[in-house]
């Protein structure tokens, strides 16, 4: 074998033909007999001190064989006397030195299978540990970060390539194969060089079988190897929170508050005072209750820019201190990679240098972002490599940087990773949407030839925005598994270096299942995209499902033949909710096809494999989107009940003060019913008032207080909770108060897409008068902390709900929501504020 070039970036043309799989040329297709009626004919052939990866390559091919043929093949050494047959030598062997085989010489991730007689060798460049793995533990295993294993990558190419052994999920259970008693393999050489090499990692902190099961911890790691997880160089997140340990405040984290050096108040976003609470920030954690905490950094001041080049410098140079900032490792023959990204909200610097920065390129008055966000990381990255010029930075294209700065000259030391969304297309409203056009401007740019460019794809399902936006469990699942192939491979051909998965598996309680075939596709072409994607598919729904293939691939394919309709998504900015999830894409009709399907499926399945994965399949998948459908349709009904609307006079100002309103001239008395629907209490009364500042409520309820329960849980006692928002979704807000006047107050809006809550402090008056018979409240909310980011006026509307719980008794509302949840926002009632004082209505 010719010595292969030293790694490079390459360019997208040349990386792609380098990345083709090659067969050698070769006049036989002769055979070799591994194993025979279930006799072992090979041994697996290790180094005298072999290392890790060859180890655990030895010990993945031994377990792998003995699954398909029941034969368990021997592992030895070559130092010691080996038997006749064939033998597998695996790793840096002196037989592969003796071939003039040197890995050493080998390309980034290259990997090699070759037949010499009856032997064959299976190798690639290892790291040099040589610790005995565990097998079957997660304790020495090959590692992910800058850890050379392509030995690994030569086993597993034989065993997919030669074997036919796929890996489709963790565990056992996810391991396909046709089982055999004799094991033939084709003498045909492969040399192999990944696709994309700077990382393919998927982000999956912890894997679900279904909404309660997880994947054990050793299963999820030896998973991710067989997925060919890697992070060689360029990965990279959020990471600038070392500046706010030094320069803002001690951390409340005492091996943080350590390295405190003194406030530098310039260091960080201007203009944030107070108004912590509304901006999204990764390190509240570390400065809870601080209404100052800046959620940004000062882009202008150039003593941020010199913190941030001096720590990639120290930490390249080994001189960084633990605790501080992102220690990557490096790989030998590798470019080395600092990631520099701010904190995941756009909250940003409103001093007059960051305000006038780059104000030629703005568009409709807006902050320029991409040019000031490229901009700040060149300065760090030119920065850096005046100190070392090995050092480089990495930074996120992400949200409004993704748009491509045109006419900024980066620094040549600087990597992008482009963040899309290239299956949740209804955010935008089209298949063509905004992210993926302007991914598209940084490759006709050329930057991919310039620089490393790695992508960063949102696979998302709509099991990710049920649960992180919606906030519920069950719903209809949603594939992307045919769009995935070519898309990858478009990827490929334009020159991505790498790939960072986010998928819905970081959601707790979601199945893995709900993004298994797309990611599992997005992975194979990553490694190697010369594959037929289509042949992938139809593999898998063959191996995995067996006999009951072709009723789930019709599954399948009607999931995302329905989930990609671009018809029947409105147009514009939209998150996939509920009624979206239900109404459009998986409507009765679609649930009726597809509970045939799996009815067919079932009763086709016959051995105890088909019937464990379909068992997960329901699980997982099908029995929540039966849940989801069930719940949907029984809210339809309550939803067409009519909510409660009342019109409310303004009155004098009172200048917050409850007592002062004459209750007489409010709104009201309003109706009150069980959260069912059912009557309640007569007795019970509620009133709105408003006037130019405030909004006034009044509620008073005969009731024996001398059965009021306090509780040390602020919400298990007696409590009256109200919801407020300008239209029946969020962002809203949530105020609770008890009968000894004591309050809470949450915000719940989206950031980024993702919805969060954080509490808050609004400037109400709470008067609360507690006598033997009744229970009375006196509130006033300010107009302009009522609604987050929304200050009222008169003449306008909004929407709102007022629920009193008591312990061990059904719970009391103004709009009944037929459900146990409280934050049912589309049953919430409709509030408008006239603009004239008269008579208000309302129910």
């Amino acid at each position: 074998m010719s010595k292969t070039v030293s790694f490079r970036l390459f360019s997208a043309w040349s990386l792609f033909f380098l990345l083709v799989l090659s067969w050698s040329q070769q006049s036989s297709s002769r055979e070799l007999t591994l194993v025979s009626e279930g006799t072992p004919l090979t041994v697996l052939v290790l180094a005298e001190k072999p290392t890790t990866t060859a180890w655990y390559s030895a010990m993945e091919l031994q377990h792998h064989i003995e699954l398909i043929s029941n034969a368990k093949i021997n592992i030895v050494h070559e130092n010691n006397p080996l038997p006749d047959g064939v033998r597998i030598f695996i790793g840096d062997t002196q037989f592969a030195h003796k071939q003039k085989i040197d890995p050493q010489t080998f390309d980034l991730e290259e990997s090699l299978i070759r037949f010499i007689g009856n032997d064959i060798i299976l190798i690639g460049r290892d790291q040099p540990a040589f610790a005995k793995p565990v097998y079957g533990t997660d304790k020495v295993l090959p590692g992910i970060h800058q850890y050379h294993k392509a030995t690994l990558w030569a086993s597993y190419n034989f065993l997919e390539r030669y074997l036919g052994v796929h890996w489709y999920a963790p565990g056992e259970a996810g391991i396909a194969f046709s089982p055999t008693k004799t094991i033939r393999v084709t003498a045909k050489d492969l040399q192999h060089v990944p696709s994309m090499r700077a990382e393919r990692t998927i982000y999956m902190p912890r894997l679900y079988a279904d909404s309660e099961n997880e994947f054990s911890k050793e299963e999820c790691k030896m998973f991710a190897l067989r997925w060919r997880y890697t992070d060689n160089y360029g990965i990279c997140n959020h990471n600038v929170y070392s500046i706010w340990y030094k320069y803002y405040k001690p951390a409340k984290d005492p091996n943080k508050a350590k390295f405190f050096v003194e406030s530098r108040p310039q260091y960080f976003a201007q203009g944030y005072k107070g108004k912590s609470a509304s901006h999204l920030i990764a390190l509240r954690t570390q400065y809870p209750n601080d209404p100052d905490l800046p959620p940004q950094l000062c882009n202008s001041n150039p003593e941020v820019i010199k913190h941030f080049a001096e720590e990639a410098v120290d930490i390249f140079q080994d001189r960084g201190t633990p605790g501080l900032g992102w220690h990557v490792g490096k790989m030998a023959d590798c470019p080395w990679y600092y990631p520099i990204e701010p904190d995941d909200n756009l909250a940003f610097c409103q001093c007059p240098d960051c305000l006038n920065y780059f104000k030629n390129k703005q568009v409709d008055g807006q902050r320029a972002t991409n040019y000031i966000h490229w901009d700040w990381i060149s300065r760090i990255a030119r920065c850096a490599a005046e100190q070392d010029s090995a050092v480089n930075i990495v930074s996120l294209a992400y949200h409004n940087t993704l748009k491509y700065p045109h006419g900024l000259e980066l620094a040549p030391n600087v990597g992008v990773q482009l963040c899309i969304h290239p299956y949740d297309f209804w955010r935008s409203g089209s298949t063509e949407s905004t992210g993926n056009n302007w991914y598209q401007e940084w490759i006709d740019a050329g930057e991919p030839k310039r620089r490393m460019v790695n992508i960063w794809t949102y696979m998302f399902s709509g099991s990710w925005y049920a649960v992180l936006v919606e906030k519920h469990q069950h719903f209809f699942p949603m594939f992307a598994h045919r769009h995935t192939g070519p898309l990858f491979k478009k990827f490929v051909r334009d020159g991505i270096a790498g790939w960072f998965g986010e998928t819905s598996a970081e959601v707790r309680g979601v199945s893995f299942f709900h993004t298994q075939l797309e990611t599992y596709i997005a992975s194979q072409m990553a490694f190697d995209a010369s594959q037929d994607s289509e042949q992938l598919i139809n593999d898998f729904f063959k191996l995995y499902y067996g006999r009951a293939a072709a009723p789930m691939t019709k599954f399948y394919d009607l999931v995302e033949k329905a989930a990609w309709e671009e018809t029947q998504y409105p147009k514009g900015k939209l998150v996939l909710n509920e009624a979206m999830n239900w109404g459009m894409i998986g409507t009765a009709e679609r649930m009726k096809l597809l509970a045939g399907y799996v009815a067919e499926a079932e009763q086709l399945a016959v051995n105890d494999m088909e019937k464990s994965r379909l068992d997960s399949f329901r699980k997982g998948i099908w029995d929540p989107a039966l849940k989801g459908r069930a719940a949907y349709e029984k809210k339809q009904l309550f939803r067409k009940r009519p909510v409660p609307e009342v019109q409310v006079a303004i009155m004098d100002d009172v200048q917050g003060d409850p007592l002062k309103i004459d209750w007489k001239k409010a709104a009201g008395p309003l109706e009150w019913k069980t959260i069912m629907g059912f009557p309640t209490n007569p007795g019970i009364h509620l009133k709105f008032a408003y006037d130019t500042k405030f909004f006034y409520l009044y509620y008073t309820e005969p009731v024996d207080t001398n059965q009021f329960k306090a509780d040390p849980n602020f919400w298990s006692g007696d409590i009256i909770e109200m919801f407020f928002a300008r239209t029946p979704e969020r962002p809203y807000s949530q105020i609770a108060i008890l009968p000894s006047g004591e309050m809470k107050a949450y915000a719940y809006y989206y950031e980024n897409m993702v919805a969060y809550s954080g509490e808050i402090s609004p400037h109400a008056v709470v008067k609360s008068e507690v006598q033997t018979d009744r229970w009375t409240l006196y509130i006033a909310l300010p107009l302009d902390e009522l609604i987050p980011n929304y200050k009222l006026q008169p003449g306008d509307s909004f929407h709102a709900n007022i629920f009193r719980g008591s312990p061990g008794a059904i719970a009391l509302s103004w709009s009944p929501v037929f459900d146990i949840s409280f934050h049912e926002l589309a049953r919430m009632g409709k509030i408008t504020l006239l603009p004239e004082t008269g008579t208000t209505s309302g129910k």
